[in-house]
Parts: structure tokens; sequence; C-alpha cells
């Protein structure tokens, strides 16, 4: 009987273990099976994420804001701020001609890029010691102009040539070397972004110099283009 028993028992543990062993393999098989599936499905969703057509929410700024009505203020100082860029000469005239593009309408950098106008300036100025500081002394802006639409600017002033460095601020000593100006302008408003802080662009531009300013008077008298008292 121990025989029989013994042999009962060595045969019962060898199916056990052999069961065992099916259903573990089952399981991994199963397993397996499951994390595929799952593979296949995220690989599936991801494929799609990637094909999505973009939409214009995606790369809309979230501080985007359409102006409503420019300040007087605001074109003042957007004005002055493109004047010294665009017209005043300077050693780093690559850069601030660079720099008051970015202040254009594309419309007028393509203009001026087909013209050639800037053609040579940086490589005029960039090794002399000469700058030339821009002072407004008059501006008028359009009166009649609808919210959002363009508007034009007329600006006097003059520009002062002195030492790039080594300026110590007294203007006097080279007032000789003035040059007095007469600027129109064409401003379009814009959305108010990270580039376009002012929510204003250059349409249209345009400078022309006197070698003083009674020239300067004579040009606007002749034009009957009228300032303020004071102003002209």
């Amino acid at each position: 009987m121990s025989n029989n028993a013994d042999k009962f028992f060595e045969a019962h543990g060898a199916n056990a273990i052999e069961s065992a062993r099916r259903s573990s393999r089952r399981t991994v098989l199963i397993g397996a099976a499951l994390l595929l599936v799952l593979a296949i499905v995220l690989g599936a969703a991801l494929f799609a994420v990637t094909l999505r057509p973009l939409t214009v929410i995606d790369h809309c700024p979230a501080s985007v804001s359409a102006p409503t009505q420019v300040s007087d203020i605001t074109v003042s100082v957007f004005l002055q701020r493109f004047i010294e860029l665009y017209s005043a000469q300077t050693p780093d005239a690559a850069l601030t001609i660079a720099e008051a593009y970015n202040l254009m309408t594309p419309k007028l950098q393509q203009v001026l890029s087909a013209e050639r106008a800037d053609a040579g300036r940086a490589d005029k100025w960039y090794d002399k010691n000469i700058k030339s500081d821009y002072i407004m002394e008059g501006l008028q802006i359009a009166r009649e102009r609808e919210e959002g639409e363009p508007f034009t600017a007329q600006a006097l002033g003059k520009l002062v040539f002195r030492p790039a460095v080594g300026f110590n601020g007294d203007y006097r000593p080279y007032e000789a070397g003035t040059l007095w100006v007469y600027i129109q302008a064409a401003l379009v408003p814009v959305p108010v972004t990270e580039k376009s802080s002012s929510g204003l662009l250059v349409d249209y531009y345009q400078i022309n110099y006197f070698n003083d300013e009674e020239l300067r008077k004579a040009y606007l008298l002749k034009r009957n283009i009228l300032f303020g008292e004071g102003q002209q």
C-alpha cells in the first residue's frame, strides 16, 4: 500500500506541477496579448493626434487684443522711436535698420527691399564715431480717422549730429551739423503683441531733409502744409 500511495502522490504532484505550468503560460500569453493591444491603441491615438490639422487657436497668443482708438501719445512715442531707428545715423545702423523693419507692414518692407532703399547704409556708418539724435518739434495726426483704420501723421524735427562715443549731452558745439526734417507717414493699427507692443505699423514713410529751418518753412508754405503756431 505504501508503494502505491507513493506512486499516487508522485503522479498527483507531477500533474499539479504541469497544470500550474500550463496555467502560468496562459497567464503570460494573455498578459502579452493585452499589452500588444494596448500598444496598438496608443499608437493609433498618437498617429491620429499627429495628423490632426492645426487650428488657429493652436498658435494665437493669448494676450492678443485689437486696438480701438490709438492715443496721440502712443502715436508720438511710436513715431519718435521709428524715426530714431530708421532715419538717425549710428555706427549700429545694421541693427537699428533691422529693428525698424520689424515696425513696418510687409508691403512697405517689400517696397523698400525692391528699391534697395537701404543698400550700403550700414557699411557707411559702422566704423564712424558719428551719431544723430532726432528731436521732434511738431506732430500732427489726422483727426478724421475711424477706429482700427489706417491714418496719416506729419512730423517736424531736426537731426543733430554728435559723437557716438564721448558725448557729454551738450549739443551746442554740433549745431552747425543740424538737418531740419519734415516727415510724412501712414500708420496702420494692428493687434497688440509682444512684437508690436504699440499696436502700430508703418505703411508709408517719407522724410525730407533741409540744411536750415528757413528752407523747410519755404517747402511747407509752397505746399500749403500748416502746423500749429510755433511748430512750422
